[in-house]
This record gives C-alpha cells, structure tokens and sequence, in this order.
C-alpha cells in the first residue's frame, strides 16, 4: 500500500481547518498576524530567521509585482494618449487642410505619424519581460531608498531635537 499525497493547497486547507479546530472558532480567517505566523513556525520546528527570509522574499515579490503592474498602467496610458492625440491632431490638420483648399498636404503627417503609432503599438503589444522587470526592479530600489532617506531623515530631526532640548534644560556652568 503506497503512502497517500497531498498538494500544498490541500496541506494549507487541513492545516487550517485543524488550527479552526484547535482554537474552537467557527471561522479562522485566512490570514495570520506575523505573531500567530512565528508561533506556528515555532510549533512546526522551524528556525525564526529562515521565516523571517522567507517573509522578505515575499514582501519584495509582491513589491516587484506592484511595480510591474504600475509600469504596465502606465505604458497603457501612454498608448491611450498617443492615440488621442493622434486623432485630433490629425483631424485638425485634415479640417484646415479641406479649408485652406490647394494641394493636399495633410497625408504627410499623418503618415509619419501612423509609422511611428505603429512602432508604438507593436512595442506595447509585444514587450521586452526582461526590461520591463529589471524596470520595475530599478523602481523598487529608488522606493526604498527614498524610504530610508525618509526614516534617516526622521532620525536626525529626533535626535537633534533631544540635543536641543537637552543644551536648553541644563543650566550655564
């Protein structure tokens, strides 16, 4: 008789429904605080500072992930204002065109700015994963070290704040 398997996702849903049983609660939400997420590490024998990686290499996916899906609403937009712009630019340089009478003129325009739409739209609809990610990588850095400036920022306002206070309290020798 072979020994029976379970995916990870029937192991989550076991897991979760024995932790439901052992508290006695009749619905266990599907997220831990990071306490309860030590504690049952700890309960299954595993090291605090593996889960602590384990819980940073989750945090930077799920900020790379975010940028990734900001970088691609932006290029979205982008495309969207391109195309607007296209339009009305070239509807009024056809309206003046069809106005002012002569040889038409407008069709280059609009030529050479179809060639380069083209070009637009082909590099949005097939784009270079690779970029894009080391993109959002680039912009996942710069957040972080504007966040760290930010806190070191904070820092020094506290701590020059106490040495203010602290030359202000004691009296002159």
């Amino acid at each position: 008789m072979t020994e029976r398997r379970y995916t990870t996702e029937q192991v989550r849903d076991i897991l979760r429904r024995a932790e439901r049983e052992r508290s006695g609660a009749q619905e266990t939400p599907d997220d831990l605080s990071e306490r309860e997420l030590f504690e049952t590490a700890k309960e299954l024998g595993l090291d605090a500072a593996k889960v602590e990686r384990a819980i940073g290499e989750i945090d930077r996916e799920g900020e790379l992930a975010t940028a990734l899906r900001d970088i691609r609403a932006e290029r979205r937009s982008a495309l969207r204002s391109h195309l607007f712009a296209f339009f009305i630019v070239n509807a009024t340089l056809a309206f003046i065109d069809v106005r002012t009478g002569g040889p038409s003129w407008v069709i280059w325009p609009f030529f050479f700015w179809s060639l380069w739409l083209i070009v637009h739209v082909v590099a949005f609809v097939t784009p270079n994963n690779d970029k894009l990610v080391k993109r959002a990588e680039r912009r996942v850095r710069s957040k972080r070290w504007r966040e760290r400036g930010k806190k070191l920022g904070r820092k020094i306002e506290q701590s020059v704040g106490a040495l203010i206070d602290r030359a202000t309290d004691e009296p002159p020798r």
